[in-house]
C-alpha cells in the first residue's frame, strides 16, 4: 500500500480534474485563434474578437463557444455521440486546406513556381489525394454510428456554412459569382 484509501481516491480524482482543468484551459487557449482571425477578416461580425483589455482574452468568443459547446450536453446526448459528430466534422474541415493545395497550381501558378517546398504539381495532388483518402476513412470511421437526426445536423451545418461562405459580402464584394 503506497497510499491511506482516503488520500488514494484523493489523489486519483484530484489529477482527474486537474488532467480536465489544464486539457480545457489549452482548449480555450488555441480554440479561439482561427475565429479571431476569420473576424479580422471580415468573415464573422468583428463583434465577437473584442478583446478584454485587463485579461487578454476574447470574452464574447469563449462564452459563445462555451454556450455552443454546452448545448449537446444541455439536449442530453451521450458524450461519446458529441465526440463522433465532433471528430467527423473535423475531418471534414480538414480537407479545405487538402483542397485548396490541390488547386493551387492552376488558381495561382505563381504562387506555386515561388513556393519553398519544391514539389511537382503531380506529386502535390498525389498527396493531397492520399491525405484526403486518408481524412474521408477516418471521417467515415467517425460518423459509423452516427443516426438519422447526426447525419441531418451534419448535413445542415454544411449547407448553412457553404451558403454563408458563397454568399457573405467582405468589403462589398459578393464572393457569389
Amino acid at each position: 500500500e503506497i497510499l491511506p484509501p482516503g488520500l488514494y481516491v484523493a489523489f486519483i480524482v484530484g489529477a482527474g480534474l486537474f488532467a480536465l482543468a489544464t486539457s480545457i484551459n489549452s482548449t480555450f487557449s488555441w480554440a479561439t485563434k482561427s475565429v479571431l482571425i476569420a473576424c479580422d477578416d471580415g468573415w464573422l461580425p468583428r463583434g465577437l474578437a473584442v478583446v478584454n483589455r485587463r485579461f487578454n482574452t476574447p470574452h464574447i468568443l469563449l462564452s459563445c463557444l462555451l454556450v455552443l459547446g454546452a448545448a449537446p450536453v444541455l439536449a442530453g446526448w451521450e458524450l461519446r455521440y458529441i465526440i463522433m459528430l465532433g471528430g467527423g466534422l473535423v475531418f471534414i474541415y480538414d480537407l479545405i486546406p487538402l483542397i485548396a493545395a490541390f488547386r493551387l497550381p492552376e488558381k495561382l501558378p505563381q504562387v506555386f513556381a515561388r513556393a519553398q517546398m519544391r514539389l511537382s504539381a503531380t506529386q502535390l495532388k498525389s498527396l493531397c489525394v492520399f491525405g484526403a483518402l486518408i481524412l474521408l476513412g477516418q471521417g467515415a470511421l467517425s460518423f459509423s454510428d452516427i443516426d438519422r437526426t447526426g447525419w441531418m445536423l451534419v448535413a445542415g451545418y454544411l449547407l448553412l456554412v457553404g451558403a454563408y461562405v458563397r454568399f457573405k459580402q467582405i468589403d462589398g464584394e459578393t464572393q457569389a459569382p
